[in-house]
């Protein structure tokens, strides 16, 4: 008689003929040609790694239940390496310890996994830590759902390494994640996870929780910033030395203040890093890389973290001089001064917004040569015109600022203006704009925001914006083959 139940995800108990075997779902539903070689071969066998010794754990064969194929073996009590992550910190460093010795061990005899697996290791009850077999592992990876990949697999293995250095890098994003209790990439959208880690777009650990101590993020960055090799044993030594002498230190109020506002610049930074070398990434075949490279890079810059830590570009700015920069960029497609003038969210979605214009516009002039972008206040100036296949216009019109109150720390403006955009300007798509044979439909709405600004210490920064009112506007602007009037509503993009 067979009696299955459950241990935990993707584990079951089963018992037989008086004996009680660990099963393992595989994902590969029942019936499936691939029983014969997942029990067989010398790839269905795992290893049990306890201290310097290995044994092997053999699969016991492969049963069907409930319509899945799992493989089984000898029984064992296990915590499995993905639920490590929830653990506390000092149970965490132990059991990364422990993975980094028998990593150590597997190495030195050419056996060590190249990416590691979430259900692949567990950490057994006596200190020990099986290696499932890799049949079973192989298995489990290609039947991954969607909502298990990123934990169990995506978001501590580097896409492009699979050799010893993929270990390695697996143990410093794990520790990535234990010290700082965050993952150094959280989308869940797998392609821009593997490029933000190709492209180290994260953040350095002391820049999420500061107190860390710099010998905790030196180690860690040596694998994932520099890309060093670091072994399995020296792993294990630093992880020691971390349970020995801690991993925070005392922080006084001034570092941390420090830190709050390097934190808000780096974020910035690597958003506007990332866009850019999307961009390049989606545009190269099409032969506007060399245009797009010389208006949005400019120069590669020569490390990763100094680049997140330059000045702002609106530092020194005084408040209602800060209030106009914003805004009078709208015009400019200057979303990186405008990244650099808020804080705490406030503006995001304008940002956003100018952003996605200002590759639109770099895109539609690789491709048209006379395509002509017209800011709001210019097509206001010229009375309105009606449009032209070749001028596309965006941006803010009649800009006012008017203050409401102050004190030494604060003031608080309202901000009228009128918003013209091509359409949704937020979801502008730059292949699908230059193929379109009419202009699109010109988007216009009267806004009101009120915005407030605070002192810091370089200056003055936007920390709220809040849209007061958004009331459609009626346009002249028109494609003359169909007679099309603008009078849309919506709401603000500035909130």
């Amino acid at each position: 008689m067979l009696e299955v139940s459950s241990v935990c995800h993707g584990f079951v108990t089963i018992r037989r003929d008086g004996e009680t075997y660990l099963g393992i779902e595989t994902g590969i539903p029942g019936k499936s040609i691939a029983v014969r070689k997942l029990a067989s071969g010398p790839n269905a066998r795992g290893w049990i790694v306890r201290g310097d010794e290995i044994t092997p754990w053999d699969t016991g064969g492969v049963i069907e239940h409930e319509g899945t194929l799992y493989v089984y073996g000898p029984y064992v009590e296990f915590t499995p390496l993905r639920d490590i992550v929830s653990l506390d910190t000092e149970d965490a460093l132990l059991h990364l310890e422990r993975l980094s010795a028998a990593l150590s061990v597997l190495e030195e005899r050419d056996q060590a996994p190249h990416r590691l697996h979430g259900r692949g290791i567990l950490f057994l009850t006596d200190g020990s830590v099986l290696f499932l077999p890799p049949n079973a592992v192989q298995a489990i990876t290609e039947q991954l759902q969607a909502e298990d990949r990123f934990e169990e697999l995506e978001y501590f293995n580097h896409p492009d390494l699979d050799n010893r250095h993929g270990a390695t890098y697996a143990i410093a994003a794990l520790a990535y994640r234990v010290v700082t209790g965050t993952w150094p990439i959280t989308t869940r959208d797998e392609h821009e996870l593997h490029e933000r880690l190709r492209d180290c777009s994260f953040l350095p650990p002391e820049l999420i929780r500061p107190e860390l101590r710099p010998e905790v993020c030196d180690q860690i960055k040596r694998t994932l910033f520099e890309e060093e090799r670091v072994s399995p044993a020296d792993w294990r030594s630093a992880i020691r030395e971390w349970r020995d002498s801690g991993i925070t230190r005392d922080l006084d109020y001034e570092e941390e203040a420090e830190n709050r506002k390097r934190v808000g610049e780096a974020r910035r930074r690597l958003e506007r890093r990332y866009h850019r070398q999307e961009l390049v990434r989606k545009y190269w075949k099409q032969g506007v890389v060399v245009a797009i490279i010389v208006a949005l890079v400019g120069s590669i810059p020569g490390t990763i973290i100094y680049n997140h830590l330059q000045p702002r570009q609106t530092a020194g700015m005084g408040p209602r001089e800060l209030v106009e920069a914003f805004y009078s960029s709208v015009n400019t497609l200057n979303h990186e001064l405008m990244s650099d003038a808020v804080t705490d969210g406030a503006g995001d979605a304008l940002v956003r917004e100018v952003r996605n214009v200002f590759v639109t516009s770099r895109v539609r002039q690789a491709y048209q040569v006379g395509d002509e972008h017209i800011t709001a206040q210019e097509w206001v100036d010229r009375g309105r015109p009606s449009a032209t296949q070749d001028m596309w216009v965006y941006g803010i019109a009649e800009l006012q600022v008017e203050l409401l109150s102050e004190d030494e720390d604060e003031h608080i403006y309202q901000v009228s203006y009128e918003h013209w955009a091509p359409g949704d300007a937020s979801d502008l798509d730059p292949e699908e704009l230059e193929q379109a044979d009419e202009p699109p439909p010109l988007t216009g709405r009267q806004l009101v925001d009120r915005v407030r600004v605070r002192r810091v210490e370089d200056g003055w920064i936007i920390d709220l914006i809040e849209s007061q009112s958004a009331e459609p506007l009626r346009s002249r602007y028109r494609q003359e083959s169909s007679g099309y009037l603008s009078d849309p509503a919506g709401a603000s993009p500035a909130t």
